[in-house]
């Protein structure tokens, strides 16, 4: 259309005289004076669609690959090619691949047929196509190259968010290049809902300090500076105008959550501006909290389903509370001024004591059953449970699988049953039943209650006195220099693993590090498999290994530390020549026994100690959250003493002269000394004659509070980060293409690199390249 009418504004006419036609056929490299005769003294509009269809489909028919094709698979009518159905049938069987029913090639076939063509044959005419008929198929949905199946989703979407690749948009604002868009780019608001309508999980945007805006303060979306530094002079875009285009486009593709990337460029008063305006047009959609307070990794995209979640920074102070250390130091009794004694969870923090209700005392006390057997992979339970010789129908266990779902294993007719419990509210769920404030309430209701498929109820728990030998965090006999190593190495408060700590298979060595050093704990067991004998007074009568683990997971041990993750040992490629003792790139081994020099793992194989590395194994935590109506005592230039032994109790009087007691029925000693530990460590942390400033933090909180599930840490993605455990599942890093291909490259151990990226998210930027 626009070709015709821009020869009639050449030539000022209504119609194209044959001298105009010929010359446009010229300058095309199309015009055959073969052709000649197809061309009127001029030609309409019609005509000129028509002619130009006649022409191109002349020129190119013969040396088009189709239509050789076509040719091969076709039978001659009146000195014109047709597909025939039994062409169609031999085409797709010997040239696609594909066998098809009569009845089906001959519906396939109806349905692709010209039907003017099709009326104006001759009625003899056998069912067929002509060359356009069979590219209209080839070209068509039916013909797709890809399985009509990717149009929908078929994938499995109840995982962690961290399992998944996210597709995302960078500097989303900009329509052009995003490279030099000084020159050829420009801010459009339209952008957004053509990136969201093409599916894009995550958009960027980068917001300023707004001006005033009929006396309110808008903060703009714009990129700031171009690449050579100087602020760009495009119209910028009022955030509540994008907030609006992505809130109403924001699922008409996908209802997988969305997430915005934020470069926060503003001061305090306009980021408490932005927070009202994310919240106001979000409205629920917006997540402002932990799905659930018990999740040890990310939501799964089902679970996010129409949420918009905010990836930022929190700032220094407000990354996450575990940023800075806080010490559970166990449930007291707290007397407040002019107040009764309560029941409170007691934390140190910096220099303040925190105190409150606990919102995950679901998840602590699982760690204290006694039937509860910790993290094992469901290959380990097996191997657990073929030592037992008296199983029968209904004895059972509870523990955390791989992904850190609670999971209740139920012995049945000869093989295991594993039921997902959920916890939602504070309330254990299993087989979508009622719900448990604990899994003693749930076990001991499924004892007398069957489960939906109405012939099972649990019996007994499984006996778990020798099942740490399967557990990941047994070691067998290593002596405590190597573990010493192995702890230096690895570098992590909290980390631990068990040994014999001699030939006796009945005396045990707890390790751990306590954020100083490495620590003892003695356990000695009879040949039952019973605690004889303990190196530290604990409150609770625990009968054996593994049941001491889990609960050593819930209490604070020396300098507050309190069992996290088991050390992990991995092998690298190792130069011994023997196929028996060398590791497959990246392979890990399951080590049994220990020399001063050497290992040796399931399989007989034997590995120097100096090729092996040291990390954490897995990441279940049972940390306590307390919730918001937590309360502070302030220690700085406060007295603490304790008033006797046989009350049990201390007191601290603040610098504002208001009094505090804290009382514990057993072990205020223990509470007293680690707290006077940690204050002694915090003040060492000053060094004389230097003053140190405390960064504050440029992120408002009402800003900060919105920041969730995606927390940016600074420094990009490294090894030291990787290793050192140090990124939360809810912390993420940004890299760019070239730096995490060469971090790729320099990591000698690619599983390093899944398992870290199985938990946490990292934003790879793309290459310029890629990015225009």
């Amino acid at each position: 259309n626009r070709e015709f009418e821009s020869l009639l504004e050449e030539n000022e006419t209504s119609v194209i005289c044959k001298a105009v036609m010929i010359g446009y056929l010229n300058n095309l490299n199309v015009f055959d004076p073969t052709t000649l005769d197809m061309i009127g003294d001029s030609c309409t509009r019609e005509e000129w669609f028509s002619l130009l269809h006649r022409i191109m489909k002349q020129q190119t028919k013969e040396g088009d690959i189709l239509y050789q094709i076509f040719a091969k698979y076709s039978d001659e009518f009146n000195e014109e090619k047709y597909m025939s159905e039994k062409n169609l049938a031999e085409f797709l069987k010997k040239h696609q691949n594909a066998n098809l029913e009569k009845s089906e090639i001959s519906k396939l076939m109806r349905m692709h047929l010209d039907q003017e063509k099709f009326f104006l044959r001759d009625p003899t005419f056998p069912l067929c196509w002509d060359y356009e008929e069979f590219t209209g198929y080839l070209c068509s949905e039916v013909n797709d190259v890809i399985d009509p199946i990717e149009d929908t989703v078929h994938h499995d979407m109840t995982h962690p968010l961290s399992k998944y690749w996210i597709n995302s948009s960078h500097n989303t604002y900009l329509k052009g290049s995003q490279i030099d868009h000084a020159k050829s780019g420009s801010n459009d608001i339209k952008a957004y809902e053509q990136a969201l309508r093409m599916g894009i999980r995550c958009v960027e945007i980068d917001v300023w300090n707004g001006t005033k805006v009929g006396g309110k303060i808008i903060p703009m979306v714009y990129h700031g500076m171009d690449p050579g530094g100087f602020p760009v002079s495009f119209p910028k875009l009022r955030l509540d105008d994008v907030l609006n285009t992505i809130n109403r486009h924001a699922f008409s593709t996908s209802q997988y959550p969305l997430i915005i990337s934020l470069e926060n460029h503003c001061n305090q008063e306009n980021q408490i501006i932005m927070a009202k305006m994310f919240k106001d047009i979000f409205g629920e959609r917006l997540v402002t909290q932990k799905l659930s307070q018990a999740e040890l990794c990310l939501p799964s995209p089902e679970s996010l389903k129409n949420k918009i979640i905010l990836k930022g920074s929190r700032g220094q102070n407000q990354e996450n509370d575990e940023a800075m250390e806080r010490i559970y130091l166990g449930r007291v009794f707290i007397k407040e001024p002019n107040s009764d004694k309560k029941e409170y969870e007691l934390f140190f923090k910096e220099n303040v004591l925190v105190y409150g209700s606990v919102e995950n005392k679901a998840i602590i006390s699982a760690f204290q059953e006694p039937f509860f057997l910790g993290k094992i992979s469901q290959d380990h339970l097996n191997k657990s449970l073929e030592k037992i010789k008296d199983k029968t129908n209904g004895d059972y266990t509870v523990r955390l699988n791989e992904r850190d779902m609670f999971v209740l294993t139920i012995f049945f007719n000869n093989r295991c049953l594993n039921y997902p419990i959920t916890l939602e509210d504070n309330l254990f769920k299993v087989d979508a039943g009622r719900g448990f404030h604990s899994l003693n309430d749930l076990t001991v209701y499924h004892k007398q209650n069957n489960f939906s498929n109405g012939i099972l109820k649990l019996k007994r728990a499984f006996s778990v006195k020798w099942i740490h030998t399967e557990m990941p965090w047994f070691f067998g006999a290593i002596n405590s220099e190597i573990a010493n190593k192995m702890m230096v190495s690895a570098k992590k408060k909290g980390m631990f693993l068990v040994r014999w700590r001699d030939t006796n298979n009945l005396l045990y060595s707890i390790d751990y590090c306590d954020g100083i050093g490495v620590e003892h704990i003695d356990v000695d067991l009879d040949v039952d498999g019973n605690i004889t004998d303990l190196s530290i007074d604990i409150e609770k009568e625990v009968k054996s290994l593994t049941e001491l683990i889990n609960y050593l997971h819930t209490i604070p041990l020396k300098n507050g530390a309190k069992l996290k993750e088991s050390i992990k040992l991995s092998g690298k490629v190792i130069l011994e020549n023997s196929r028996n003792t060398s590791l497959k790139r990246g392979e890990s081994m399951k080590i049994e026994t220990f020399t001063e020099s050497t290992a040796t793992d399931s399989r007989n194989r034997t590995i120097a100690l100096e090729n092996l590395t040291f990390s954490v194994r897995n990441k279940t935590t049972v940390d306590d959250v307390l919730k918001e109506t937590e309360k502070m005592i302030q220690l700085k230039d406060s007295v603490i003493k304790q008033l006797n032994q046989d009350d049990k109790c201390i007191e601290i009087t603040t610098a504002t002269r208001e009094k505090y007691e804290i009382s514990k029925e057993k072990n205020i000693e223990s509470l007293l000394s680690t707290l006077f530990q940690w204050i002694g460590l915090l003040q060492l942390k000053s060094i004389p004659g230097m003053t140190q400033q405390k960064r504050t933090s440029t992120v408002a909180k009402e800003f900060s509070d919105l920041i969730v599930y995606c927390q940016t840490k600074s420094g990009g993605i490294t090894m030291s980060k990787i290793r050192s455990n140090e990124m939360k599942y809810y912390n993420m890093s940004s890299t760019t293409y070239e730096s995490m291909r060469k971090l790729s490259d320099k990591c000698q151990n690619k599983e390093e690199l899944i398992e870290y990226h199985e938990q946490v998210l990292s934003r790879i930027y793309p290459r310029g390249a890629n990015i225009l």
